[in-house]
């Protein structure tokens, strides 16, 4: 709960600029698999294309750490009052690697075995590229994602200003983040749990600044819509049906459904209506 409008403003262009930044790449990512991945050379399209993404996702990785660096100071800056200036904080560390220390083209290897099973099943040709563009696209959003999260985390564990962070959700949030988005206050070493394409940022919380401007929990953003946008926000996954659930009284945060990853971490889906009416 900001203590100034501007520090809204400020949030909320950071999470477009870094929406942004992910989907751009992902994109630029993706059609160069399509391009460079030849099914009658998998593997050889694969080296040429290893070199080109791992340069582009590191460029983004950099980028969103700039972006994270910028968006606390201007944020403290805001609500302090005074001028707090960027860390200046080295993106070469993030280059190279995935978020679990691997190579970035062994990170980037398994959208080929995608292709090659599709094929093995029978797929079109057409098909099981795109399946492997889906991949590969998905891998991009996520690891651009994680550089910048990470870094925010990192510097506001730095920070002498920062005493936590609350979630803030877009507007067309899935179930799981709107659950998620509680406004409570979470410690600043605390990673915000996230899914593919997740567009949930952590504010900052400053230390010794009133709390002037309430942001809407996950709760009060579902409460605001009509019920027809209600659920068209659940087309696809339960409908009128699971908007039903939360609108007779279950906690949104129910919607939430963790999973470990095989590589450390865990992630967060919305919970399937068939668990939430079992």
């Amino acid at each position: 709960m900001p203590s100034r409008r501007a520090s809204l403003a400020i949030t909320d262009r950071y999470r477009q600029q870094f929406t942004r930044a992910n989907v751009a790449t992902s994109k630029k990512v993706g059609k160069a698999f399509n391009d460079l991945v030849r099914v009658d050379d998998l593997d050889g399209g694969f080296e040429r294309f290893a070199v080109y993404a791992s340069a582009e996702i590191d460029r983004a990785k950099a980028r969103q750490v700039e972006l994270a660096d910028t968006y606390l100071a201007a944020f403290a800056s805001s609500e302090l009052r005074r001028t707090v200036e960027p860390t200046g904080i080295d993106p070469n560390r993030f280059t190279g690697l995935d978020r679990f220390a691997r190579p970035l083209d062994v990170a980037l290897r398994p959208p080929v075995f995608t292709v090659k099973l599709a094929l093995l099943q029978g797929y079109a040709v057409p098909a099981a590229v795109a399946f492997g563009v889906a991949r590969v696209s998905r891998i991009t959003g996520a690891e651009v994602a994680a550089a910048g999260r990470t870094v925010l985390s990192e510097l506001m564990r730095a920070s002498g200003n920062v005493v936590g962070w609350r979630r803030v959700a877009a507007g067309e949030a899935c179930g799981a983040c709107l659950g998620a988005a509680t406004g409570a206050i979470r410690a600043d070493d605390e990673v915000p749990d996230v899914h593919d394409n997740c567009q949930c940022t952590a504010e900052p919380v400053i230390g010794g600044v009133s709390d002037n401007f309430e942001r809407p929990t996950g709760q009060d953003m579902f409460d605001a819509k009509s019920e027809t946008e209600q659920n068209a926000l659940f087309s696809g996954r339960g409908g009128a049906e699971k908007a039903d659930l939360i609108r007779e009284g279950m906690p949104i945060s129910d919607l939430i459904e963790r999973t470990d990853l095989a590589l450390g971490g865990s992630s967060i889906t919305e919970a399937p209506l068939s668990k939430l009416t079992a």
